[in-house]
């Protein structure tokens, strides 16, 4: 791993201890956001979301040099929705509902771009306890966390104890090869931000996919993407995301050999550099939010028959 890998590690290593202790001690504070998300979708924040969000910042600038910022929190504080140059992605909790309820797929998610283009990514599972990092053309590497105090794996981190990690390292392997993939594979598929009454029902987001993922709530854009990086999931086809929810998700399934897909809210054309580095917190002059459609496969053939099939 480089330096600056190595230092994004040992920051998110930080946060995820503040964060496990916070949801084993059970002491949170659940309260809703109404400015920016309407009432009926029910998206929790805690007390820690904006505390982590600040010594994340805090950290990427004193240790990295980073000076601007887009995280979620920049829908009410302007500091922190920079738009392009080198900036840091922010989620500091991603799995919002799940960490207030007490359910473990939550994550902390951290990505440091150039105009648009990833250059280091990073993702931690705080009770998973999978801390993964990335950086672009240095591969994807594992740190398994799992009941492992600070001070571990801070060593670990320093010594590079790290297991290189591939969309195949947990894979099953595919027997059925007349099938198609799509039929075939582990695929996690989520409305996101949207929910199925809000869909027209012959919406390809409202199949008995989404709606078997949607009612249970368990829903986290960074843990499903990790998975499909580790190939713990074979694909995941998540509706409705904003930049913070994937910007180091697709650095580190590319970077472990994945394939990685995103398309603005209406269909017209898929994403790049270009349109990621204008990213943005909040709303814009329609009073929609930047959110977009994304898709992450283990092959590229499977990648293309979940595009043909959500994009009508």
């Amino acid at each position: 791993m480089t330096k600056e890998m190595q230092e994004l590690a040992l920051i998110l290593a930080q946060c995820a201890d503040m964060a496990r202790a916070a949801w084993t001690a059970q002491t949170l504070k659940a309260s809703q956001n109404l400015d920016t998300r309407p009432s009926e979708t029910m998206d929790f924040f805690s007390n820690l979301d904006e505390e982590l969000d600040t010594r994340l910042m805090e950290a990427l600038q004193s240790r990295l040099g980073v000076k601007h910022f887009l995280t979620e929190e920049g829908a009410k504080i302007p500091e922190r929705n920079s738009i392009g140059g080198r900036r840091a992605i922010i989620d500091s909790l991603d799995g919002s509902s799940n960490f207030i309820t007490y359910r473990p797929d939550f994550g902390i998610s951290v990505s440091l771009e150039q105009d648009g283009f990833p250059l280091i990514g990073g993702i931690v599972t705080p009770v998973r306890g999978e801390l993964v990092i990335a950086g672009s053309g240095h591969g994807a590497y594992l740190f398994s966390c799992y009941g492992q105090e600070l001070r571990a794996v801070e060593r670990m981190i320093i010594s590079d104890i790290a297991r290189s990690v591939n969309t195949a390292t947990f894979a099953l392997k595919n027997v059925r090869k007349r099938k198609s993939p799509l039929e075939t594979s582990r695929i996690y598929v989520h409305t996101g931000k949207r929910r199925n009454f809000e869909l027209s029902p012959s919406s390809p987001w409202n199949t008995i996919y989404a709606k078997l993922a949607n009612p249970a709530c368990s829903f986290s854009c960074t843990v499903a993407l990790l998975e499909v990086a580790m190939g713990k999931l074979d694909g995941a086809a998540i509706a409705f995301q904003n930049y913070w929810d994937f910007a180091a998700g697709r650095l580190i399934i590319t970077e472990a050999g994945g394939h990685f897909a995103a398309f603005d809210r209406d269909f017209q054309h898929q994403l790049g550099d270009k349109e990621f580095t204008l990213a943005h917190a909040g709303k814009n002059r329609t009073g929609d939010e930047w959110l977009c459609h994304i898709f992450a496969a283990s092959s590229q053939k499977l990648l293309e028959e979940m595009k043909n099939h959500f994009i009508s």
